[in-house]
């Protein structure tokens, strides 16, 4: 009887502490995304499905404080229970939710049925397509993807060649997917990139490279960087010796034709962005720019580099700096860096620099560079694929850009 009294009280305590660990971990949630309606809204998702979900072990509820949600047989004596009411957690982050939890789960559907609908809304692909944008939905989306682009999603895989997919989810097929993608159009400068990768990849690579290089070739442009991502986590499988001779490729076959496009950078940047980490050591940088000041110099290099890139004249360049400029919201007036100091050196360096700077200043970071791309009224695939891959950068990640999303 004693014993039994001293489990009882114990398992009080454990579930009274396991409730407020779940607060704290919703407002941790909210503190590292900034993003308050992402665990808001996933928690009232979960309170949509009525029939729930239950934990058929005999151990359950000792993993029962691990559950996202509370997964056991609910028991009258809430005392308990590991999780606190879902509508208490979810009105400590939203005060405003009145308890309706059917509306949240709207979309039961298969997925080819959402993808379907959201169809209309892709990233367009056709040559000359521009995609409209402002700063302040680029900004908006940052983190926070919607059902349209996980409708994106859906669709982009079911359309993926199965043989792209297949390779590009394991490490050698995972390489041979970028080095096609770098494989020029042209019929000479192709040939020459083909002969000199026979020499230097390796022959498995070498081998899957021809056998998807027609498929890679065919492939929509807003297809592209969505087919690099899935690569990452195969990518990052490659040992250190690997992963140095597949740098090494990729910049051979980016500088075979003696100039760098705006994809080849973009795959560039989000190859080493994703892998570098993985495969090389040293310490980390901490906080480097706490405030816009300290960090104005990099800016200005990052701004002058994308405004020289789009624009096709020096009035354009200076009016699109200008405009980037704006969204940094600093009392100074920003000077542009002459065309001459601009190279994708400076530019790596200046992304470089402001990676580690603090969330409210990459925020105007990130507005800046938007405004700076579409001052002149429309956005290129190349150019939304660049901005992808800058704020991937800062550490920033943003969804797919849609057609839906609102004009300048």
């Amino acid at each position: 009887a004693v014993g039994y009294v001293g489990v009882f009280f114990g398992k009080l305590i454990k579930a009274a502490v396991s409730r407020q660990r779940e607060f704290l971990a919703d407002a941790s949630a909210v503190q590292f995304t900034r993003n308050p309606d992402g665990i808001a809204n996933a928690l009232k998702r979960i309170g949509g499905f009525s029939a729930g979900s239950r934990i058929e072990n005999s151990h359950a509820e000792e993993a029962a404080h691990f559950f996202f949600a509370y997964g056991l047989r609910q028991s009258h004596f809430n005392a308990f229970a590991t999780h606190p009411p879902l509508l208490e957690r979810i009105r400590r982050i939203d005060s405003s939710f009145g308890g309706d939890f059917a509306s949240q789960n709207t979309d039961n559907r298969p997925a080819s049925a959402a993808a379907h609908e959201g169809a209309s809304g892709f990233a367009a692909s056709a040559p000359g397509a521009t995609i409209p944008m402002s700063a302040e939905n680029v900004v908006a989306r940052v983190g926070a993807p919607t059902s349209e682009h996980v409708a994106y999603a859906r669709q982009l895989l079911a359309e993926l060649p199965d043989r792209l997919v297949d390779a590009a989810r394991e490490p050698f097929g995972a390489c041979a997917v970028v080095y096609a993608l770098l494989l020029d159009r042209g019929e000479g400068m192709r040939s020459q990139q083909v002969a000199w990768l026979a020499g230097s990849a390796d022959e498995q690579v070498y081998a899957k490279v021809g056998a998807i290089a027609e498929l890679v070739r065919d492939l929509p442009k807003a297809y592209r960087i969505p087919l690099i991502d899935i690569t990452i986590p195969a990518l990052r499988a490659l040992s250190k010796a690997q992963f140095e001779q597949f740098k090494g490729n990729i910049e051979g076959l980016v500088s075979a034709d003696m100039q760098v496009d705006l994809f080849e950078y973009t795959l560039q940047r989000i190859i080493l962005r994703q892998l570098d980490p993985a495969h090389v050591s040293g310490p980390r940088a901490g906080m480097t720019h706490k405030h816009m000041a300290s960090a104005q110099p990099a800016c200005t290099q990052l701004l002058s580099s994308l405004a020289g890139w789009g624009a096709e004249t020096p009035d354009a360049a200076e009016l699109a700096f200008k405009k980037g400029w704006r969204e940094l919201q600093v009392q100074q007036d920003g000077v542009r860096v002459s065309a001459e100091r601009c190279g994708l050196q400076s530019l790596d360096d200046a992304l470089n620099d402001l990676e580690h700077a603090a969330p409210s200043v990459k925020q105007r970071i990130v507005a800046a560079c938007v405004s700076c791309i579409a001052a002149d009224g429309k956005v290129t695939t190349e150019e939304a694929e660049l901005i992808r891959a800058i704020c991937d950068t800062l550490h920033c990640p943003i969804p797919p850009f849609l057609q839906e999303m609102a004009p300048l």
